[in-house]
Formats: structure tokens, sequence, C-alpha cells
């Protein structure tokens, strides 16, 4: 039976118990905590948006949210329409269904460019992981069973846009490369201070000011406020190491670029299994030692300061630390194939993982933000 209904807290409990069941088919999926889905579903701008679910008599089969996009439109000034909070036990024909019917529902609403899988904008939860699945997923990586990229092509989608994650297993090496841009940056007046955590909050209001300024032109961007980007990224307190987490700064002192990087704690957080018990925390403390891997997360250069070789400079920073902290290899995450950052590992990277963003239809149109 379908179902269109009213998102809410019920809808983002019930999504999470779903992907919990949809685990037994892939082991290896992250399974996102209930309050960062009620964060990122229950956000007051998307006041268009609708739930689909299809049950069957084993309960839940497929659920998925249709949103239209308040802010971004395609070249025909038309709203953008979105599919996210997708999960679905392997049955495709159901898949296809569900899936139609919230197309049906966009278009009704005006849309004619609907991507997905997409829960609101690129700050949160977006892409299909592709594979290969050989390396077991790193911390805060996109993870869904082989089957939904297959479900969503049959449902007419294609991929629009694609993003891959790469490895670099000798730092020294890749550190020693990159120490020129570093040498060149400083020569140019520049210089690079690392996180302070003693006061993170107005730390991360920089890395915030950075990211909104030199992101701005980012496919599928969409303005995230201060206080949603803070409670976003108030959870990776415990996990941020100052050490890996870099600014750069002009001749003024202000920063112009920066680094965010995240000692690779996956399996440290899995074994807390979402809870915040003294014995989940003594958990996550012994688990740690398992990590051998620093996430470099996200990298951010303002326009006008990008011929200063300060991107391979912060990555020299990056790779630099995590081998004096002892790690052994970096995870260049999520990156736009067509992305020049692609280029910071110095051809001393093995690819990891791709990943697929789709479009339903034909219609190959951009956007733009109003």
């Amino acid at each position: 039976m379908m179902e269109q209904a009213t998102v809410d807290l019920l809808w983002a409990r019930q999504h999470v118990e779903l992907l919990e069941r949809i685990r037994a088919f892939d082991p290896a999926m992250l399974i996102p905590t209930l309050a960062s889905v009620e964060r990122s579903m229950l956000r007051a701008k998307f006041a268009r948006q609708v739930g689909f679910r299809y049950e069957e008599e084993n309960g839940i089969a497929i659920q998925l949210i249709a949103r239209v996009s308040p802010t971004l439109r395609d070249t025909g000034q038309r709203p953008l329409g979105m599919i996210g909070f997708f999960a679905a036990l392997p049955a495709q024909a159901a898949t296809i269904r569900t899936l139609h019917a919230a197309v049906r529902w966009l278009e009704q609403q005006g849309c004619q460019t609907i991507i997905g899988p997409m829960d609101g904008d690129t700050w949160h939860r977006y892409r299909f992981n592709i594979g290969p699945p050989a390396e077991p997923p790193f911390l805060l990586e996109p993870t869904n069973p082989s089957y939904y990229p297959s479900a969503w092509e049959a449902a007419g989608f294609h991929v629009v846009e694609t993003y891959h994650s790469k490895q670099v297993v000798d730092l020294p090496a890749v550190a020693r490369l990159t120490e020129p841009a570093e040498q060149r940056a400083l020569g140019l007046g520049y210089r690079f201070r690392p996180f302070d955590a003693g006061n993170f909050e107005s730390e991360l209001r920089r890395v915030y000011d950075l990211s909104v300024a030199a992101f701005r032109d980012n496919l599928y961007y969409d303005d995230l406020e201060w206080d949603e980007f803070l409670e976003l990224y108030a959870p990776s307190r415990p996990l941020l190491n100052e050490r890996l987490v870099w600014f750069a700064l002009d001749s003024q002192d202000q920063p112009v670029g920066f680094l965010f990087c995240l000692i690779n704690y996956v399996r440290a957080v899995q074994v807390m299994n979402h809870s915040r018990s003294v014995w989940a925390k003594l958990k996550f403390l012994w688990s740690r030692r398992y990590a051998d891997a620093v996430n470099f997360k996200s990298i951010a250069v303002l326009p006008e300061h990008r011929r200063a070789s300060l991107g391979a400079a912060l990555m020299h920073q990056g790779y630099r630390e995590s081998f004096r902290l002892g790690y052994r290899k970096a995870n260049l995450c999520l990156i736009h194939d067509d992305n020049p950052s692609s280029k910071l590992d110095q051809a001393r990277s093995t690819l990891l993982r791709r990943y697929a963003l789709y479009q339903y239809g034909k219609n190959t149109e951009g956007h733009r933000h109003v």
C-alpha cells in the first residue's frame, strides 16, 4: 500500500528503524543517529515536502521524502525538486512505484529538474556510494546497499554528477612533495596556524564564514545559517584533533582558507551504537587505537587567493601532521570528479570509492540560486 504523509518526528524514527533493517543486506552500512536525522529532516526552510511510504505485510519496505527547494532554480527558473532520506528493502518494482509517486508530486509542484538522493542540500547527506566495497567505509561516508543505484536507474534516473574518494598510503612522500607549495605561500606573506580547540565555537565560525564564501559557486550549493552549521558540526568536537585542522592567514592575519581533517574513528563510533552512556564512551576510548587513517574532509580557499598554492600548502600541513601523529594513511574524501582539489595527492593515491548523484528523465538543465 502506498501512503503519502506529513514528515514529522515519527517519520524520522521510522526512517532510522528501516535503515537498521536494511543493514542486514549490507552490514557495512553506517546508520546516522536519530538526532541527526531529525535535525536534517525537520528543517523549517523545507515547507514544501511530503513523505512517501510503501508498505508490505512484513512492514515498511520503502520510505523517502520529496522536497521542493525554496531557493534553487533550474535555468527556466523553475524550482529544483529533490528526493532524499531514501531507505528501501530489496523490492525493485515497489521502489520504482514509490519513486514515480514522488516524481509526480514534484512535477505537480512545478519541478522539472529532479535530483537525488539528496537530503536537502550539499551540507547534508547526498549521493549514492557505488563502490568498490573492498575497503571498509570511513567515518561520515555515505553508505547504501548495492541494489539502490540499479533500482533508481530502472525508475528512469540517470547519473548526472560523479564523485570519488582516494587514499594516500605514503604520507612522508606526499608531505615532501607538497612542501614547496608551503614555502611558496610563506614567501608570498601567508602563514598557517592550527585550530584552537579552546575556542571551539569562534574557530568553527571562521570555518563557516570561509566555507560560505568559498563554496557559494559550487554545484547545488544552498545557504546554511550559522546556527544550523554549528548544530551540524558540534558533534565533531570530541573527534577533533587541533593538529589536523588548519587555517591559512594572509599578511593581515585574516583567515583566507582552511583544511578540516578528522581521525577515522569509524570503528570507535560504531561500537558506541549511538549510545552516550559511560560504558559506550569507554568502548569508544578503547576502540580509538584501531584507527589508522585521517579523513581529509574539507578544504577551502577564498577565490581571490587561489593562485598562491594555498590548497597544496594546507594539504602539506595535514599530510605532515597525520604522519607525526602516527597514522599510516589519508583518505581524501568525497571529491567532485571535476574539482581541482583532486590533484592535491601529487599522484600518490589510489581510488577508494566512487559516488553518483542522479537526475530523473532527460532534462539536463543547470541550476541557479535565488
